[in-house]
C-alpha cells in the first residue's frame, strides 16, 4: 500500500510504502506536470498490444504456473523486462503493464494505486495514460493555465476548480501503524505483529487469557517503538492527481505552457517567463537559453551579422587555438585584423542608424562588406 501526505507549507509531497515505511519526497507540482508533460505514444503502442495478447492467451494462462507464463510472454515480447509474476493470478497483468512506463516513456510514475483488478486494466483504467492524460491537461488548462482567457483574470486557482468541479471532493485517509527495527530484533516479535491478532484467530480476544497477558507489553511497544503512516490512499491514478489539484488549487500555484516546447511549467508572478527551463532533447540548452539566443540573433543589425561572419571567415586562415598550432605572429595578425575591423563596424553601424530609407541602408552594408576586405 502506498499512502501519501502533502506538507502544504514547504510545498511537497511525501510518498510511504507502508511495507517497509520507506519515503519519497518530491515537489508538490511534480507528479502533475511530469504526467502532463510527458510522451506516451510508444508505451500506448506496446501497452495495447500486450493487452490483446493478454486478451487472446488469458484462458491458456490459466493452465499454467509462472514460469510457463513467462516464457510465454517472453517469446512475444522479447525486449520486455518482466516485473515477477505470480502464478496465474491477475497480479501479474499489472505488473507487466506498468513495467512498460520506464521502458518506453520518460515518465517515472509517482502516483501508485492500491488496488487493481482485471476489469480495471481492460476498460479505462490507470495504465491508458493518453485517455487520464487528455483528461488531467484539460483540467490543467481550466484551473492553472494563467493565459486562460475564458476566466476571469482575478479568479484565483481554487476558485476555478471550484467552478469546474461543483460537488464536493472526497479523498480517503488511512493510519497504519508500523513496526520499528528495534521490535523487529527482539523476541517473540510475531506476538506484536500489526496487526496483532491471538495465537488462535478464532478466540475472542477479550477472552482469550495469551492475547490478555500480551496486549498490555504490545501497548508498550506501540507507545515506545511503533511509529503511525497517515495519509492519502488512492484507488486509481485519477483520484491522485485530484487530490493533488485541489492542493495546488488550494495554495494558489499557477501554471504556464511553454512557448516553445509547448511543455507546462510552474509560474512565478515575480519572475515572470514564456519559456521554461527544461532542457530540450539532444540540445545540451534550456527553452530559456534557446529563446534568448534566437532573439538575440533577431535583434542583431545586418552590419552586426555582417561582422560576425566576417571573424568567422578570417579564422578559418590560421590553425584553430585548440591545436596549439597558430604561431604568436599569426594570433598578433588576427588580432590586429579585428581591432582594425570593429572599429568599421562601429562607424559603419552609426551610418546605417541614422540612415532614412532601405536604399541608402542596403547601400551603406555594402561599402562595409567592402571594408572588411581591408
Amino acid at each position: 500500500m502506498y499512502l501519501y501526505n502533502f506538507d502544504i507549507v514547504n510545498q511537497k509531497i511525501i510518498q510511504y510504502n507502508d511495507a517497509d515505511s520507506d519515503a519519497m519526497i518530491v515537489d508538490l507540482f511534480h507528479p502533475l506536470l511530469s504526467f502532463i508533460n510527458s510522451d506516451f505514444s510508444e508505451y500506448d503502442l506496446l501497452r495495447r498490444k500486450i493487452i490483446l495478447f493478454i486478451q487472446e492467451f488469458e484462458n491458456k494462462f490459466d493452465e499454467m504456473d509462472s514460469n510457463e507464463i513467462e516464457l510465454e510472454i517472453e517469446k512475444a515480447f522479447p525486449n520486455l523486462h518482466l516485473w515477477d509474476i505470480d502464478n496465474g493470478e491477475i497480479w501479474w497483468i499489472s505488473g507487466l503493464i506498468a513495467a512498460l512506463v520506464w521502458q518506453h516513456s520518460h515518465y517515472e510514475p509517482f502516483f501508485f494505486s492500491c488496488g487493481f483488478s482485471k476489469d480495471s486494466i481492460q476498460d479505462k483504467n490507470d495504465y491508458d495514460y493518453l485517455y487520464w492524460q487528455k483528461k488531467i491537461r484539460d483540467k490543467v488548462y481550466k484551473i492553472f493555465d494563467i493565459d486562460n482567457k475564458n476566466f476571469i483574470k482575478d479568479f484565483s486557482p481554487i476558485c476555478r476548480l471550484n467552478y469546474c468541479d461543483d460537488h464536493p471532493i472526497n479523498f480517503k485517509e488511512v493510519i497504519v501503524i508500523h513496526p520499528s527495527g528495534y521490535e523487529k530484533i527482539h523476541d517473540n516479535y510475531e506476538s506484536f505483529g500489526i496487526p496483532f491478532n491471538p495465537e488462535n484467530p478464532n478466540a475472542d480476544p477479550y477472552t482469550n487469557c495469551d492475547y490478555a497477558k500480551k496486549e498490555p507489553q504490545r501497548q508498550e511497544f506501540i507507545k515506545n517503538h511503533l511509529h503511525v503512516l497517515n495519509g492519502y490512499e488512492f484507488k486509481s491514478i485519477e483520484e491522485a492527481f485530484n487530490c493533488e489539484i485541489f492542493k495546488m488549487a488550494q495554495i494558489g500555484i499557477t501554471l504556464r505552457r511553454c512557448q516553445h516546447c509547448g511543455k507546462y511549467f510552474k509560474f512565478n508572478p515575480n519572475q515572470p517567463a514564456k519559456y521554461c527551463t527544461n532542457k530540450l532533447y539532444g540540445v545540451n540548452m534550456t527553452c530559456q537559453q534557446v529563446a534568448s539566443q534566437k532573439k538575440y540573433k533577431e535583434n542583431q543589425s545586418p552590419i552586426q551579422r555582417t561582422y560576425l561572419n566576417a571573424l568567422k571567415n578570417r579564422n578559418k586562415w590560421y590553425p584553430s587555438k585548440k591545436s596549439g598550432l597558430r604561431t604568436p605572429e599569426q594570433t598578433l595578425e588576427y588580432e590586429n585584423w579585428k581591432k582594425r575591423t570593429s572599429a568599421i563596424r562601429n562607424e559603419f553601424q552609426q551610418k546605417y542608424d541614422t540612415a532614412q530609407t532601405d536604399i541608402q541602408r542596403k547601400k551603406i552594408l555594402e561599402e562595409f562588406k567592402g571594408n572588411l576586405n581591408l
